[in-house]
């Protein structure tokens, strides 16, 4: 049984409302997008109509709830708070999650919402950590799709999870083959119904290496299941500026106090986490008083201040509760005090779940390089 944000075991109470014959999820790629275009489109077919809802939020139960009960009703999510988690399970509905690729999933959000590659990967991490405990719940079915399938296959698929019999639907079955007839692949039917899903799967080496490289270090560690080691690489991490980059260089640490890096606003699912933020400082000649702050959304999780003496490499270990995975998480290192040298620079932020405790403070770093 997963738990919710709140730390509570999710509430499931035994009634099922059944003007919903299925919710379905999964991240924000083609492959749910036209997951959820199946089963609406079965739906519309055999029973003349149907409300298809967005539900990634506790206020969206209020729709949910308005929807005309005679009408069959599908939510469909990518990014559910807890309180969408707990009332998705309410309704007893049956749930599907369509499981998906890193990468291939952070492609198409760029093409499909005109982000760029770190807001992208931002929108992807979210949607693994707010899905991460629906996945591992025992009564949500999660499903890859397989692009070579035969579409008559798939759409069998999708309707032996609405609970149709074959023979019940045999005329609707044959009218919608007929109407699909020129994609007889799941594949290409993707390509050909969901918007962008055919420009998103151009070439890789359309993408800059950093870019490749990026997500490919993130999906990594988000992944459909249970997510309980993530690095967040340095390229990641963001440098103040306007706009703001991610860090390049060694920052120096001459001149006032002020925000060293901060960000990367990527998302972690809900749990106990122990960090470490490793970082190296160079030239160093009187001592820096640095502060290392991890914030969740607008709470501040973490707010300590250390003395950093001596040039090397280091980390900043600590822990905090995560509760709502919809929100991004920033760490924030500053450097508190004036500096006459020095530099600053990141070089990755480690995290792990249900790992033993540790006490806040700096400590030398002792791993290998990475």
């Amino acid at each position: 049984m997963p738990h919710s944000e709140a730390g509570g075991e999710l509430t499931v109470p035994t009634r099922r409302s059944d003007t919903i014959p299925l919710a379905v999820g999964g991240l924000p790629s083609p492959e749910s997008i036209f997951t959820i275009h199946c089963v609406s489109e079965i739906v519309r077919r055999t029973q003349g109509q149907v409300n298809v809802i967005p539900f990634n939020t506790g206020d969206d139960s209020e729709r949910l709830a308005e929807a005309n009960s005679g009408e069959p009703t599908i939510p469909f999510f990518d990014t559910p708070d807890g309180q969408a988690r707990e009332a998705l399970l309410a309704t007893q509905a049956p749930i599907i999650l369509i499981t998906g690729d890193f990468t291939e999933t952070a492609r198409f959000c760029m093409v499909a919402r005109d982000l760029d590659a770190l807001q992208a990967a931002r929108f992807v991490s979210q949607s693994f950590s707010c899905l991460e405990p629906l996945y591992r719940h025992n009564g949500v079915r999660c499903v890859a799709v397989d692009g070579k399938a035969n579409l008559a296959d798939w759409i069998d698929q999708v309707a032996a999870w609405l609970g149709l019999q074959p023979s019940t639907w045999q005329t609707v079955r044959q009218q919608m083959l007929s109407d699909y007839a020129a994609w007889p692949t799941a594949e290409a039917a993707i390509h050909a119904l969901v918007q962008f899903a055919d420009t998103a799967s151009a070439d890789r080496e359309q993408l800059p290496t950093a870019t490749l490289t990026l997500f490919e270090t993130l999906g990594q560690c988000y992944h459909s299941g249970s997510i309980d080691s993530i690095v967040w690489p340095a390229d990641s991490i963001l440098e103040p500026g306007d706009p703001a980059f991610p860090v390049t260089d060694a920052i120096s640490l001459t001149g006032p106090a002020r925000m060293l890096t901060f960000g990367p606003f990527l998302h972690l699912p809900p749990g106990h986490w122990n960090a470490r933020y490793h970082f190296e400082v160079d030239q160093h000649l009187a001592g820096n008083l640095m502060e290392f702050d991890i914030v969740n959304g607008t709470n501040v999780l973490v707010s300590h201040r250390v003395l950093v003496e001596d040039a090397g490499k280091f980390g900043f270990d600590c822990e905090f509760d995560m509760q709502e995975s919809r929100l991004p998480v920033e760490n924030r290192a500053i450097l508190a005090e004036g500096s006459i040298g020095g530099f600053f620079r990141p070089a990755g932020i480690w995290l792990n779940r249900d790992r033993p405790s540790v006490a806040q403070g700096i400590n030398a770093d002792t791993s290998n390089d990475q």
